[in-house]
């Protein structure tokens, strides 16, 4: 074996299927677990009813985010805006798949791609390129700061309004390109760490200041190789948490404790045979990106049915 060839046998050995872009057989049935006993939601926890939905017209949707009364889809290759009817309102035509949307009051779009993102605003702006290996998974605006979250790199990399790299977050544990953040109004950065089944804030210095988070089957707790998968906060500081294989919509308190759910399997899921290999293969993306507007209202992206999916508090 010449060396080129041990190097490339002994990295395939030790890099996860999604980073090298590999198909391999999925697990036999001795190591499939069954989580039907779990797929059940107490109607005592649901604190949300479904109130409505609206399709986003892509074939392949991907991202979103909330952003004052604008509610922004990435897919295919454009950003569609829609008003909170559901009525699209402009759509922006961009060069690849999005990956990850976020946005400000003052109209700014960062549009997070493979391995670099693009501003969108009064002075366009295109980043640096993070490395063959980059998969940016999240985005995030605070300030003069972008931040973006990077699962093939496995870290957080915060840059400046021209898209240089300022600093950089490491040792979060990806298994899987799922890897989100948000910038809170508590000048916090939150990112999951998915492989450990937390939530993790950091300061602006990227120092951690706390975390919370348990593994679990239980409704309380993150299962599977990695979750959360995406999350958001209310105005009030609240989580809204979405998992992958075991598909929940939950809710939190502001200091983690679980409060309730938002929707539970069987609401979310309407094909249960995909869901169950997504269980097994992190390459089918069976995630539900959420975000949430000021009333609360929780929105999902449902990559199956392509819509947007509608929850809205139940009556206290």
């Amino acid at each position: 074996m010449n060396r080129r060839d041990f190097l490339t046998t002994s990295v395939a050995g030790i890099l996860p299927n999604w980073l090298l872009k590999e198909e391999k057989p999925p697990l036999d049935d001795r190591f499939n677990y069954d989580v039907s006993a779990f797929a059940h939601t107490d109607p005592a926890l649901l604190r949300y009813n479904e109130t409505g939905h609206f399709p986003t017209g892509f074939r392949e949707p991907k991202c979103l985010a909330v952003t004052g009364n604008n509610i922004l889809v990435g897919g295919d290759r454009a950003i569609k805006t829609f008003d909170a009817t559901g009525k699209e309102q402009a759509a922006l035509t961009v060069t690849a798949l999005p990956h990850a949307v976020a946005g400000n009051s003052d109209g700014m779009i960062c549009v997070a791609f493979q391995n670099h993102f693009q501003i969108f605003g009064k002075l366009p702006v295109t980043s640096e390129t993070f490395g063959e290996r980059a998969d940016l998974t999240g985005i995030a605006v605070s300030g003069e700061n972008i931040f973006v979250a990077d699962a093939g790199n496995r870290q957080v990399v915060r840059c400046d309004l021209t898209g240089k790299i300022q600093s950089r977050i490491k040792g979060f544990a990806v298994p899987s390109p799922y890897f989100d953040l948000h910038a809170g109004a508590d000048d916090l950065l939150w990112v999951v760490n998915p492989g450990k089944h937390r939530i993790e804030a950091y300061n602006p210095d990227g120092t951690l200041e706390l975390s919370w988070g348990e593994t679990g089957m239980s409704i309380e707790g993150f299962c599977g190789c990695c979750n959360p998968v995406y999350f958001t906060r209310l105005a009030d500081g609240r989580f809204i948490t979405s998992e992958k294989g075991l598909n929940r919509i939950k809710i939190y308190s502001a200091t983690g404790k679980f409060l309730g759910v938002v929707a539970g399997v069987e609401h979310l899921v309407k094909d249960l045979e995909l869901a169950k290999q997504a269980c097994t293969n992190c390459q089918i993306g069976f995630g539900f990106p959420v975000a949430c507007d000021a009333a609360n209202r929780v929105f999902t992206l449902d990559q199956t049915t392509r819509d947007i999916r509608i929850f809205t508090p139940k009556a206290a």
